[in-house]
């Protein structure tokens, strides 16, 4: 199967099949990941992809929908709504 990263590459999104909650708030970034390098930061939460609201069933979606292409994200950090980007996707096997 095709797993999609780029921004969310490396990071950690809440909602697994333990029965968590699938929420769009950012957990974690790698170091050096694109979502570094893009500039995303624990506790931000996804709002927006291209600027198009996103529900959190559908951040994964957006973001594999781009096809490699630079796009932007906005995220609400601490209340202020930040527009990161653009960044190309990166799509890899997984």
């Amino acid at each position: 199967m095709i797993a999609c990263f780029f921004i969310l590459w490396g990071v950690a999104i809440h909602g697994r099949p333990d029965g968590s909650v699938l929420t769009r708030d950012v957990a974690a970034v790698i170091a050096g990941s694109p979502a570094d390098h893009a500039g995303l930061r624990p506790g931000d939460r996804l709002i927006a992809v291209d600027g198009h609201p996103l529900a959190p069933l559908r951040v994964r979606a957006a973001i594999e929908q781009s096809h490699g292409r630079a796009i932007t994200v906005t995220v609400d950090r601490h209340g202020r709504r930040i527009v990161l980007g653009p960044v190309h996707t990166k799509v890899i096997d997984g």
